[in-house]
């Protein structure tokens, strides 16, 4: 399961399965984000005292430069799953961030 189908999956608990559908049809973004994915998509910052659902998604590891040399040949797709793990996140609702005054 990607990032995307677990954020949309927690999406349609809090919108509705039919809106989420409709979102992913018309090519909208759907709006549940980490910090990193609101910061990405503008100046957005989360509002003060807002909590975030927690979830785990996928998250790519850091390599040491040794680590990437021995994996360079190795382009199977056990050396891809090793490449990411999951990682606690937290999610925020567009109601729950702000735009920042540039």
């Amino acid at each position: 399961m990607t990032n995307e189908q677990i954020i949309a999956n927690i999406a349609a608990t809090i919108y509705g399965e039919d809106a989420v559908t409709t979102m992913i049809e018309n090519g909208e973004d759907i709006p549940l984000h980490t910090v990193k994915g609101w910061a990405a998509r503008g100046p957005f910052r989360v509002k003060k005292g807002e909590h975030g659902l927690e979830t785990k998604l996928w998250k790519k590891r850091k390599r040491k430069d040794k680590d990437a040399s021995t994996d360079e040949e190795d382009t199977t797709e056990e050396a891809t799953n090793r490449d990411f793990y999951m990682a606690k996140a937290f999610l925020f609702r567009v109601d729950q961030v702000e735009r920042v005054a540039e």
